[in-house]
């Protein structure tokens, strides 16, 4: 078999299989050298395949979500079988669960992105959020609750 057949008709998780085996067989380095030359090397460098630069966002696992709901709230929401999957119900849910409603508790803008999102507000969002009551930061914390930033693992 030649070279060139291995890098073009093999893909690359079978050519470092190959690799793995010859290094079993013989150590040294050839098996860096061959971890070097893969596509897959390379695309973690920075070079090659677009489509492998970036992965799609997915959403949480219902008892995930769940989890991530009682700790952003510092309460308890028991994981529910309708949190299952991005689905309609599943939204529909979240929007209008009286245990979510119950969980919601004001604070500041910056506090409630912490707590959400990880993260610190943009300028832009603290420009879009200037109210100060608690009714009006409860519906920021069920916005953030309810964004597909805060449901999605990305």
């Amino acid at each position: 078999m030649g070279e060139a057949f291995l890098w073009g008709a093999l893909g690359a998780s079978a050519l470092l299989v190959g690799a793995l085996v010859a290094y079993e067989l013989r150590p040294g380095r050839r098996l860096i050298a061959v971890v070097m030359k893969s596509a897959a090397y390379a695309r973690k460098g920075g070079k090659g395949d677009a489509f492998y630069a970036s992965r799609m966002a997915k959403p949480l696992e219902g008892d995930v979500l769940s989890r991530a709901i009682s700790q952003a709230t510092r309460g308890t929401l028991p994981a529910d079988k309708v949190l299952q999957g991005e689905t309609l119900a599943r939204t529909l849910h979240l929007m209008n669960s009286a245990e979510v409603d119950r969980l919601l508790a004001a604070g500041t803008v910056e506090n409630l992105y912490l707590r959400t999102l990880s993260r610190l507000s943009s300028a832009a969002e603290r420009g879009h959020w200037t109210g100060s009551d608690d009714l009006y930061l409860k519906d920021l914390f069920w916005a953030l609750l309810n964004s597909k930033e805060f449901g999605t693992n990305h």
